[in-house]
């Protein structure tokens, strides 16, 4: 608890890790007035892909860029203590991402204005696509061209009784003829 590895610059390890998850609701409740905001999700366990996933309707997709920010010491040193893929911590961490507001993108800058006087410091990570069903399709058809099967995103105990080859979580080397999305039209309805 008390050790103080140099990569946490001068934080003691049990700080790090027990550091309590922020409240954002000072900041949010003036863009909730406004109605600036469509969705948000705080980004807990789970990470970014499994929260904010819960927040978008079916027919929608994020793009998130996650060059665009610095993760916290506390990550860096744990993905390389531990070993862990770089994909791995974005499923289980925040990364320093705590909150996503999605916001229309003509009214971001006035959203970010709102926050930076409330203190915050925001920043745009990313944007939502429609049609996921034919992005899914195209990615489909990616990973077959460069011998790959992408993987089920969350499945983590299989089922049984059923014989599927499954592809947990890490997408995995593989040649193949055929691929089927059940992405039907641009809705992603399945």
């Amino acid at each position: 608890y008390e050790d103080t590895p140099e990569a946490l610059q001068g934080v003691p390890l049990g700080q790090a890790l027990l550091a309590v998850h922020r409240s954002y609701l000072n900041q949010v409740r003036p863009l909730l007035d406004a109605d600036l905001i469509h969705a948000m999700a705080h980004i807990t366990g789970g990470g970014i892909p499994g929260n904010l996933i819960r927040i978008l309707p079916a027919k929608i997709a994020a793009v998130i860029d996650t060059a665009l920010w610095p993760a916290p010491p506390v990550f860096s040193f744990l993905q390389q203590t531990g070993r862990v893929e770089r994909d791995e911590m974005f499923r289980v961490f925040n990364m320093g991402i705590g909150m996503i507001l999605v916001v229309d993108a003509d009214k971001s800058r006035h959203a970010l204005a709102m926050l930076a006087d409330s203190g915050e410091q925001a920043i745009v990570i990313g944007h939502l696509i429609s049609a996921a069903g034919a992005v899914e399709a195209i990615a489909a058809i990616l990973c077959m061209e460069a011998g790959w099967v992408h993987p089920t995103i969350n499945l983590v105990n299989p089922d049984a009784c059923c014989d599927l080859d499954y592809v947990p979580l890490k997408a995995r080397r593989h040649e193949q003829r055929y691929v089927l999305s059940n992405s039907f039209g641009f809705g992603g309805q399945n």
